[in-house]
């Protein structure tokens, strides 16, 4: 019991930590480049030693990396709640939560950091394709793996390059538009899927 207890407490603190760490991180590069940031004034600013920022991280790209992984798990959360019975409406439903979820979490790394967000993306494309042509079989039990594996592809690939292509572009298209035109997208892959077999 007190092992749990001491264990809980410990992960509060990495928490707390790692959440300072990233504070202060965001909060310099509103004020520099992302190369020009040195560990010294990021530990200052979080008010934490330099052992400690080892502690956790071993450059301030990991800080990035870590960011990143964090958005594809979130990423991959979201996305598999796409339901194939009715993928018009749930895919416009992912599609506004996914905008919920960099809105509140991630904007300032689609707006100031310019991160390769197709490529984190992409990142977990594959997983998600997978789930998603094991939900296509299932729904149609005639459907070959191979042939539901390339369409689950296309539709999550094409999902996030809608998304992408919404959040990053100069577009002025209202996020339920954009979010209609990736289910109705969506929903034209599934129909089709009986026409090629």
């Amino acid at each position: 019991m007190g092992e749990e207890k001491t264990r809980r407490e410990t992960d509060k603190r990495v928490l707390k930590t790692k959440k300072a760490i990233k504070a202060a991180h965001l909060s310099i590069m509103e004020e520099k480049d992302i190369s020009d940031i040195t560990i010294s004034e990021l530990t200052r600013k979080a008010g934490i030693n330099r052992r400690t920022f080892y502690t956790h991280y071993r450059s301030i790209s990991d800080i990035i990396a870590e960011i990143e992984s964090e958005i594809v798990g979130l990423l991959s959360e979201v996305v598999l709640k796409i339901d194939v019975t009715d993928i018009r409406k749930s895919a416009y439903n992912v599609f506004i939560e996914l905008n919920e979820m960099v809105s509140v979490e991630f904007d300032y790394y689609f707006s100031r950091v310019r991160m390769d967000m197709r490529g984190v993306f992409m990142t977990c494309l594959k997983e998600i394709a997978g789930e998603i042509a094991d939900k296509l079989i299932a729904q149609n039990a005639n459907l070959e793996r191979g042939i539901a594996e390339m369409v689950s592809g296309y539709i999550v690939g094409g999902f996030f390059n809608v998304f992408v292509e919404w959040r990053t572009g100069s577009s002025n298209v209202p996020v339920e538009q954009a979010a209609r035109l990736a289910g109705i997208m969506a929903e034209g892959c599934v129909e089709n899927i009986r026409k090629i077999r």
